[in-house]
């Protein structure tokens, strides 16, 4: 399976001591000219979910690769309700982390919001962060901590949007 990282922006809206972005140099990574070649297409930032264009972006690479996964990495569940519809339209699946405890408020609302589905949810919770009580049937990982240098995984290509 070919995956590949897409980052759509370098924007977010945190400032992370241990931001994995910080490990790499974004402006440089390459740019993708043919999402056909993925099995999986991972929509990464910065935070996506600070796009206007979001979903344009994902209609997009769908256009040109129906048969792709694609899946969002966001630690924004800001607008539950955008959020909600993004995932039930238009992604296969996405992975929430929450950061601190500020974090969880909007998640809960969120995952409330979310209607039964089918999609891949997954979770990633910093240490020190409660496990919210869970509607749907989320993958979670607990006591996240940092990593530095963050490495990327084996069977994925990272490489921005433009």
């Amino acid at each position: 399976m070919k995956k590949l990282r897409l980052l759509v922006t370098k924007e977010c809206n945190r400032k992370c001591n241990g931001c994995c972005n910080k490990d790499w140099d974004l402006d440089n990574l390459p740019v993708c000219t043919d999402y056909s070649l993925y099995d999986e297409i991972i929509i990464t930032g910065g935070e996506p979910t600070l796009r206007n264009d979001l979903v344009f972006i994902i209609t997009e690479i769908k256009k040109v690769n129906p048969t792709a996964k694609i899946l969002m990495y966001t630690a924004n569940c800001k607008y539950s309700v955008f959020l909600s519809a993004l995932v039930m339209l238009y992604l296969d699946g996405i992975t929430v982390t929450l950061h601190t405890k500020r974090d969880l408020r909007s998640f809960v609302e969120f995952e409330t919001g979310l209607p039964k589905n089918n999609k891949s949810l997954r979770l990633n919770v910093f240490k020190g962060v409660p496990v919210p009580a869970l509607k749907h049937n989320w993958i979670v990982k607990s006591n996240i901590t940092w990593i530095k240098n963050c490495p990327l995984p084996e069977d994925e290509v990272f490489m921005r949007y433009e």
